[in-house]
Order: C-alpha cells, then sequence, then structure tokens
C-alpha cells in the first residue's frame, strides 16, 4: 500500500508541470525548395528554407474576460542548421473585452495587411520584392523591435490595430520612431484594409526625410476564384528624397482536389526607374498541413533598380541580383504546418 501511495505522489508531482504548461501550444511550418535561377551574369540551383519556423504561445485566464497571452517564435534555418531564438513575432501582453495590447518584436499592421493579399508568400515571386521598397529603406514592411501595439476588438466585420515604435537610442545620430497603423473590413468574400505607416528621421543632418507609406489592399473570393490588388505609395523612401509607387494585381482558380493555380503581376515606379515582377505557380495540398508547390517567376528592371523574384523572403543563396539586370527563377518546394 505504502509503495502504491508513493508512485501515486510522484506521478502527480511529474504531472504538476504538465499541467502547468496545459495552454502553451507547440505549433511551427517547415518550408524547403530547390530553385533555379538566372540573371544576365549567373545561374545557379540551391536548397532554400523559406522562413521555416516553430513557435511557442499560450495564454492564461485572468478571470473577468481578461487573459494574459505570450508568444515566442524563431527561425528555423532547415537548409544550413542555423537559426535564430525569438527573432520572429515575439511578445508578451493582455487581451479582453477592450482589445489586445502587446509589447514585443511584432509585424506592422501595414506589413500584416500586405501579407493578406499575397498568393506567392514566402516563394519566388512574393510580392515583398516590390512593395518592400528596394530601392531603400524597408522600415514600413518589417518586423518591428522595442514596439507596443494595441489591437481593437472586431466590430463586426471591422477591426484595425496601431503599433507605436519608440528611439531608444537618444544618443545616436539615427535617432528614429516609427508609427504604424491599419484598419481592415473583413466579411464574406470581400477583405478590404488601409495602412500607413511613419518612419521620423532626426538624424541631425541636412537632407533626410521622414519616410511615409499608405497603403491600400483587396481580395474578393467569388466561388473558385480569388482576386487580389494592392497600391502603395511611399515618401522619402529610406528617409532621403525618393518615392516609390507600388501596384500589383493576383487571381487564383481552385480546380479541385486541393489543386489551384495562379498568377500574380507587380510593379515598381521609383522616381520613373520602373521595375516588375511577374509569377506564375501551382499548389497542390496533400492534406490540411502538407502541400506541395512549383512557381516561375521573372523580374524586370530599368537600370539604378535591382529587383529578383526572390527578393521577398528566404531563397537567401540566390544572391542579391545586380542592378539593372533582369532575373528569373523556377522553384519546387514542400510545406508541413504542425
Amino acid at each position: 500500500m505504502k509503495k502504491n501511495l508513493i508512485a501515486l505522489a510522484v506521478a502527480g508531482a511529474l504531472a504538476a508541470p504538465a499541467a502547468a504548461m496545459a495552454d502553451a501550444t507547440v505549433y511551427g511550418k517547415l518550408h524547403m525548395s530547390v530553385d533555379m535561377y538566372e540573371t544576365d551574369t549567373a545561374e545557379g540551383t540551391a536548397v532554400a528554407s523559406n522562413s521555416s519556423r516553430f513557435g511557442l504561445k499560450g495564454s492564461e485566464d485572468l478571470g473577468n474576460g481578461l487573459s494574459a497571452i505570450w508568444q515566442a517564435e524563431s527561425t528555423i534555418n532547415m537548409d544550413d542548421g542555423n537559426g535564430s531564438l525569438t527573432n520572429r513575432n515575439t511578445y508578451v501582453g493582455f487581451k479582453g473585452g477592450f482589445g489586445t495590447v502587446m509589447a514585443g518584436h511584432h509585424d506592422s499592421p501595414v506589413k500584416t495587411i500586405g501579407r493578406k493579399v499575397d498568393l506567392f508568400g514566402d516563394q519566388v515571386g512574393d510580392s515583398r520584392s516590390i512593395i518592400r521598397g528596394t530601392v531603400g529603406g524597408a522600415d514600413y514592411d518589417q518586423r518591428n523591435s522595442n514596439m507596443i501595439m494595441y489591437v481593437t476588438p472586431a466590430m463586426g466585420a471591422l477591426q484595425g490595430a496601431i503599433q507605436y515604435v519608440p528611439d531608444e537610442n537618444t544618443e545616436s545620430l539615427v535617432d528614429d520612431t516609427t508609427l504604424s497603423i491599419a484598419g481592415w473590413y473583413n466579411a464574406g468574400p470581400l477583405y478590404v484594409a488601409l495602412g500607413y505607416n511613419e518612419t521620423q528621421a532626426d538624424r541631425g543632418a541636412v537632407g533626410y526625410e521622414d519616410e511615409t507609406v499608405l497603403r491600400l489592399v483587396a481580395a474578393y473570393q467569388m466561388d473558385a476564384l480569388k482576386f487580389t490588388a494592392l497600391y502603395q505609395t511611399a515618401e522619402g523612401v529610406g528617409n532621403v528624397d525618393q518615392d516609390a509607387d507600388a501596384y500589383g494585381l493576383g487571381a487564383a482558380f481552385n480546380m479541385g482536389g486541393g489543386n489551384t493555380i495562379k498568377g500574380q503581376y507587380y510593379m515598381l515606379d521609383a522616381d520613373g526607374d520602373e521595375a516588375s515582377t511577374m509569377a506564375v505557380g501551382f499548389d497542390h495540398a496533400m492534406s490540411k498541413q502538407t502541400s506541395v508547390y512549383a512557381a516561375y517567376a521573372l523580374s524586370d528592371n530599368d537600370t539604378g533598380v535591382t529587383v529578383t523574384p526572390w527578393g521577398g523572403t528566404g531563397h537567401d543563396n540566390l544572391g542579391a541580383g545586380v542592378s539593372g539586370e533582369d532575373a528569373s527563377a523556377f522553384s519546387v518546394g514542400v510545406v508541413h504546418k504542425f
């Protein structure tokens, strides 16, 4: 009897930490591809890990409709075995009837709405090859450190978010603060969002400007067809006297059986220098968690602009491209979510 009681006590002690972690969720995405690329002066093949990630998240019920929330997410570079802990969306905060507040490291609201309408996210042809402001800074489409963010509760189909990044380096000439705001309407087949981002520049020198961007996106689902669109205008790109406008259109058709064909076209006009990225692809969902795909993308550049089909994210083994050169890539990949 005593042995049984001791065994039960030990089992209870071991189970206690597991019970305390009951609200913690392990999740992630593993995305590998084989990419064949070509520019005017180079070509090759590479294996790439494209925003593969591992994360932990959870919440604690504090009563009266209030919860503490947290997340820690890291990049997994499956191609070379390297990674960085908590370099992706990582935060702690509170959630309740008032909405959500959090502090940490997180995508800006303007970046988030752009991701909603990209049919080639993390693949070659990713829209960020164009909309990140490849002729200058990219503060308006980044995951910001040292941020404070508030997300409103859903008001029917309407919701919004505001993120503020204070200047923490007052002794430096690079004294920037960032404000990012977005609001969206999401009901039935229609998604529409508008976002504004401003990075103030106070660098103690003549010639630096505030960087601002206005982004409008839309998506519409019509039975098996999905249409996407984006318009963006930016001023003071890279906190210098440079403007850039971007436009994008996309369409995807679900053929059934987990098969989808898709295509999109994005164009950049940076003070008269133009660049574009065109992409076509085929996705096949093998299950709810696993999919495979093939994608081809082509970027065309004027002199003074450097855009590549792999410039959006991942695929970093393909190089940075050369100003004024065209570039293309064909990629086959597998994505597994858990």
